[in-house]
């Protein structure tokens, strides 16, 4: 899991949190919350991460659900893109 969290956190910079893409060097406003989750045999879902991602760096996030998938092929990692109301 130490190793999944230090995967996660060279990819993106969750210190912008959610008032900018957390993608390094973007300095656009979110349009989605990502949440990277794993799921066990027995279906128990375990979130990983919320990362906050503009329309251009969506894809990075499925390849990075894609690369921890391949790390750890007994657990299925994925991730559930939700639209940001744009009214906030």
């Amino acid at each position: 899991m130490e190793e999944q969290n230090r995967t996660i956190l060279s990819a993106f910079d969750i210190r912008k949190f959610k008032m900018k893409c957390n993608a390094p060097g973007c300095d656009k406003n979110p349009d989605f919350e990502t949440v990277l989750f794993q799921r066990s045999s027995r279906k128990s879902r375990k979130n990983l991460a919320s990362l906050y991602v503009c329309k251009e760096h969506v894809k990075n996030v499925q390849c990075l659900a894609d690369m921890l998938r391949a790390s750890n092929p007994k657990l299925i990692t994925d991730f559930q893109k939700i639209e940001i109301n744009k009214g906030r």
